[in-house]
């Protein structure tokens, strides 16, 4: 439920999520139940209502130009400002992030096709 594959538009790396004030990308390091790992990129944090939720994918997953692996989990911070990761809980919240999220890649694909007819 907390997983889909998804086409990165071309440029969103310069759009919001990825380039953070410091114009560097950010990586959250992942220990699933099955005792994997991983170093994961953040690609958004968005809001849906009062939570807000994190995107994330492998970042070698990112830099490929086929589908890239999405994980989206509930986002809050501790006191310290570290992140806590939860689960979706139901399809209708999944419904409602992938739709919120699907809203921000089609502001990103828009425009760029503005910027391209305007000849920037």
């Amino acid at each position: 439920m907390s997983d889909e594959k998804y086409t990165i538009p071309e440029g969103f790396d310069e759009g919001i999520g990825i380039n953070f004030a410091d114009g560097e990308r950010k990586f959250i390091d992942l220990e699933f139940e099955d005792g994997e790992s991983g170093e994961y990129m953040v690609v958004d944090i968005i809001s849906v209502g009062d939570q807000d939720y994190i995107i994330l994918t492998p970042e070698a997953d990112f830099d490929n130009d086929d589908e890239t692996l999405l994980l989206y989990y509930r986002y809050d911070e501790d006191e310290n400002g570290e992140p806590i990761l939860g689960q979706i809980e139901s399809d209708e919240e999944f419904d409602k992030v992938l739709d919120a999220f699907e809203e921000v890649m089609d502001e990103i694909e828009y425009d760029q096709m503005a910027d391209e007819v305007d000849g920037e």
